[in-house]
């Protein structure tokens, strides 16, 4: 079995929505996945490289509601001042819209 302690899963509304290019010119795209639970919002970053980025930039797109799992990724501002935390998604499923291929 893998090992699922950096794991993260949840659901929300897709937010500040990019694509691009990574350096070696492989596909990404990125967001902010808007959560609410009980009553409280919480917001995180999303990254999606590869084949899943393909399908997230010809379906997802601003307020879609999806599901991602992915890898917990802490990382530091180039100026090392800041420290976030990202999620590396290896599973988005869109929740509000057919399946467009």
């Amino acid at each position: 079995m893998g090992d699922n302690r950096n794991m993260f899963v949840g659901t929300g509304l897709v937010d500040n929505y990019t694509t691009g290019t990574t350096g070696r010119g492989d596909q990404v795209c990125s967001f902010t996945l808007n959560m609410t639970e009980m009553g409280r919002q919480s917001w995180v970053r999303c990254n999606v490289y590869g084949l899943l980025a393909d399908y997230c930039i010809k379906n997802v797109k601003e307020k879609s509601e999806v599901f991602v799992s992915g890898k917990i990724m802490n990382r530091r501002t180039r100026d090392k001042q800041l420290a976030f935390t990202e999620i590396r998604c290896q599973d988005v499923l869109l929740l509000n819209e057919p399946y467009n291929e």
